[in-house]
């Protein structure tokens, strides 16, 4: 009986033992790789073609593709559906309510519908002061924003201003594009004109400027072009598009003009590339894309995971 009794008690000790070693080794395991069961398990979630209206901090984006944002009258009241049609109002989509308003009618730009990719864009004549207003904004709060502008300039052009301000003489900015010195795409702050690379005229751009502080750092396609240091401030204003801001409507663009989206900070690498991603895939401009760049052969993604 006593032999049976310890029998028992030694299988009884072994299985206990046992267990708390195994307890411990799994506590330790956890310490070191953490949870292997949850890190195994897929997150589960949905996953949706991304949109810039995931990125944060968005001031601005102005699309011409969106039917619904295009309109005839600066009231933003009566559609625009036929090529040529005048644009007196173009829609911001940011809900900032940033619109790009005419309301001469002899001053406004043109509807060209299925300009590039299939979709539509705002022609910009180069002549009878054919611009858009943008209501007053900090375009550049505390001198950090990135902007991406998707455009063409015909090759009859000199010089024309894409996107400026003129709080005054000593406060402004300019997003230009010129064939008049060998086709370079330029950005002027307060008194200081800073340039990109030679590119080729006559083709779709999308251009990034991304500044953060005195720097920006200009992209051509998803390709950094770019570094410029030592930049001044400008002030805040009203904008215009298609000319500089001055009553002389000087510097007038010729060419098309197809979204621009503005965000009131330096984005992050990876909002960046998906925003350039977004827009090649969008405006049929991935073959301009870098071969390293991560979206020019699928367009991004947004990752949901479920609460």
């Amino acid at each position: 009986m006593k032999k049976v009794l310890s029998n028992k008690m030694l299988k009884t000790f072994i299985i206990v033992f046992l267990s708390f070693f195994l307890i411990q080794c799994d506590e330790v395991d956890e310490v070191l790789y953490g949870d292997r069961a949850s890190n195994s398990d897929p997150v589960s979630g949905t996953t949706a073609p991304f949109v810039p209206g995931d990125v944060n901090n968005m001031l601005m984006w102005l699309d011409a593709s969106d039917t619904s944002t295009v309109f005839t009258n600066s009231s933003c009241t009566t559609p625009a559906t036929s090529g040529g049609d005048r644009i007196g109002c173009w829609q911001d989509k940011s809900g900032n309510n940033k619109h790009a308003i005419q309301t001469n009618n002899s001053r406004r730009p043109e509807l060209d519908t299925s300009a590039q990719n299939s979709l539509d864009a705002i022609w910009f004549q180069g002549s009878g002061e054919r611009t858009l207003d943008v209501a007053s904004a900090n375009w550049q709060p505390s001198n950090k924003f990135t902007a991406f502008i998707v455009y063409f300039q015909d090759n009859a052009d000199t010089l024309g201003i894409i996107f400026a301000t003129y709080p005054n003489a000593t406060a402004d900015f300019m997003m230009v594009s010129t064939t008049y010195t060998s086709n370079r795409y330029k950005y002027f702050d307060y008194n200081k004109w800073v340039s990109g690379s030679l590119h080729s005229a006559g083709d779709w751009v999308i251009n990034t400027y991304h500044r953060d502080g005195n720097s920006m750092n200009l992209y051509h396609d998803g390709i950094h072009d770019a570094t410029w240091n030592s930049l001044n401030s400008a002030g805040p204003g009203v904008a215009r598009i298609g000319a500089y801001t001055n009553t002389a409507y000087s510097n007038l663009f010729h060419g098309h003009i197809a979204e621009i989206v503005w965000f009131a900070e330096n984005l992050s690498s990876e909002d960046r590339l998906k925003m350039e991603g977004y827009l090649a895939h969008k405006w049929g401009r991935t073959l301009a894309l870098d071969a390293s760049h991560p979206y020019k052969n699928d367009p991004p993604t947004t990752f949901t995971p479920d609460p």
